[in-house]
């Protein structure tokens, strides 16, 4: 736990309150009287809307686990658990609203820990899951008055012996025991839905796991007369694997809707109102810098993730929120990647905005794909943001960019490490100063040697892999280079193009890959050496690369012929 205690007088009071870092316990937060920003408002707009069934998706780290353990709070029967709202937004709505606390049983599930390597421990977790939820209302006595037939069903859960079909019908099951003996329909809510399914996606196991969540989901919420409604959040609303079929009741919500938009992440007003409690409004512009520019529903949003570390740590800036997963969706678009990639990568990283098609609905299978697959992940995660100034309609295409500093950071670094497996004796400064030197010799050994020691020989395929390579032992040198890939100048398109405008300084990398070469070490390198000069760095003379740096004004051209085959490389220059 991190925390940050501000004291000072305000009239008469003293405030003191504590910034918790790490824990999603809504009641802990407030009985521990730290600083909580209110969402509460989030059940006005969850009970105004007539769908039974809500999905909410929102990137990681954007409060919403601490929001579903708010409405547990809120609807669950349980004594006492007025006191959490009495001071809150939700009380000041009126008896329409504040007469549904504490009025339901709840079901909850929690999926953002079920994220396991195979299929058979996947299926265990998402089963221990239930059977702790089985548990918790039976311990609340929410089972004593059910037929033999009920409790036997109960009972093979608890004990750990039921099969797969019971588990699959779990949902549906518990929603009728529970209406069956409260006489109140339950509210059922499923926090992060979709992580074992991304997993599953990623480690080979989708269709399993996508089958199985689709039988559980489709008992409790299709159809259910013993279900009053039921609320899910997750990243996507995945749409071709049907795990909501025939769910003609449910609304999705992602974060181009403008349902529920201030709910999840913080408004400005938010973070003005943390700064100034904490006297640090001078902060803002650097909060701003590195937190802001996402985009939900037509309002801004800053992640509050990294907002509040932010304030925890002192105002020291930071990659707060990338540093608590693997980033792996940005790894997904380092799997071959096409000259198009590297070139909208580029722009990105560069802070240009590049214009792609996303979907609200798609496949996750899809993303290793070409086309809009991959942006929509990217976006939905929080990876991207919309740049336009009004989300366009889905026919058209979308302005997209990096939101803010944190996660060009990311972007960076995750670029490298991925390249090279994340080897930390790989000194990416070094690498650096190597293609600055001027030197195609020392280039081609630091290459040589990341590629002989960090690079696994199945990654060397491909042109693309060679290119964002490169891509990311260069990508920290923006703020003086600015740099350009796949563009075209002169009578084709280059490769890869940096420019220092002050320095008037560029230089020209042309790539080739070899394939099915056969001999010595020697050989290799004969044949590598000779593509490079003949190949790659006479097409850059050829076809007047150089066009485009001369027109920016530059009078200082370094050009490079690069050849690859598989651990070995060749510079000319």
């Amino acid at each position: 736990m991190f925390a940050r205690q501000v004291k000072y007088e305000e009239g008469i009071s003293m405030i003191n309150k504590t910034i918790y870092i790490g824990s999603d316990d809504f009641c802990k937060i407030i009985d521990g009287g730290y600083y909580y920003v209110d969402k509460t408002l989030l059940i006005k707009q969850l009970l105004d809307k007539p769908s039974e069934v809500a999905l909410i998706a929102r990137p990681r780290r954007f409060g919403k686990t601490l929001n579903m353990m708010m409405l547990k709070t809120f609807f669950e029967e349980a004594q006492g658990s007025q006191k959490y709202f009495e001071n809150m937004k939700i009380w000041d709505c009126g008896e329409r609203y504040t007469s549904h606390q504490g009025k339901y049983p709840v079901v909850f599930l929690t999926f953002k820990d079920a994220k396991c390597d195979n299929w058979e421990e996947t299926y265990e977790a998402i089963c221990r899951l239930i059977q702790k939820e089985f548990n918790r209302h039976s311990l609340l006595g929410h089972f004593e008055s059910l037929n033999d037939y009920q409790k036997k069903q109960v009972d093979k859960i608890l004990n750990e012996t039921a099969g797969k079909v019971v588990y699959q019908n779990a949902l549906g099951d518990l929603t009728e025991y529970l209406h069956q003996t409260t006489g109140v329909r339950p509210i059922i809510l499923i926090d992060e839905y979709d992580t074992p399914i991304l997993q599953g996606y990623e480690k080979g196991f989708g269709q399993e796991v996508v089958s199985f969540v689709r039988n559980l989901f489709s008992g409790g919420m299709k159809n259910n007369i013993h279900l009053e409604r039921a609320v899910l959040t997750g990243i996507l609303r995945i749409a071709q694997e049907d795990i909501f079929s025939g769910l003609n009741n449910i609304r999705v919500a992602t974060l181009l809707d403008k349902d529920y938009n201030d709910c999840f992440g913080f408004t400005e007003k938010e973070v003005r109102d943390i700064a100034e409690y904490y006297h640090a409004q001078d902060k803002m512009s650097e909060i701003m810098e590195w937190y802001d520019g996402y985009t939900f529903g037509g309002i801004e949003i800053y992640n509050p993730w990294s907002v509040m570390n932010y304030f925890a740590s002192d105002c020291i800036p930071g990659t707060y929120w990338t540093a608590t997963s693997s980033n792996d969706i940005i790894k997904q678009c380092l799997v071959n990647p096409s000259a198009q990639m590297m070139s909208n990568l580029t722009a990105l990283l560069n802070g240009d905005s590049v214009e792609e098609y996303v979907e609200k609905n798609m496949s996750y299978g899809a993303v290793h794909e070409e086309g809009s697959a991959i942006y929509t992940l990217l976006l939905m995660s929080g990876y991207l943001c919309i740049a336009n100034a009004e989300v366009p309609e889905p026919q058209f295409p979308h302005k997209l960019k990096i939101p803010n500093k944190e996660i060009i950071e990311v972007y960076r670094k995750e670029i490298f490490d991925e390249m090279v497996k994340g080897d930390s004796s790989v000194n990416q400064y070094k690498v650096q100063k190597s293609f600055l030197s001027g030197s195609a010799s020392r280039i081609q050994d630091q290459l040589r040697e990341i590629l002989l020691y960090n690079v696994s020989y199945y990654d060397t395929a491909s042109e693309g892999f060679y290119h964002a390579l490169i891509l990311g032992i260069l990508s920290c040198l923006q703020g003086n280079y600015k740099i350009y890939s796949n563009q075209e100048s002169g009578d084709g398109r280059y490769d890869l193009q940096l420019a220092d405008l002050n320095k008037k300084r560029g230089i020209l990398f042309e790539f080739k890959v070899l394939r099915n070469v056969n001999g010595s070490e020697p050989e290799i390198m004969k044949l590598l050496t000779e593509a490079a000069e003949n190949l790659a760095l006479q097409q850059i003379q050829r076809k007047n690369y150089d066009v485009a740096l001369a027109k920016l004004g530059i009078t200082n051209i370094e050009k490079y012929g690069v050849a690859f085959f598989k651990k070995y490389v060749a510079v000319a220059k």
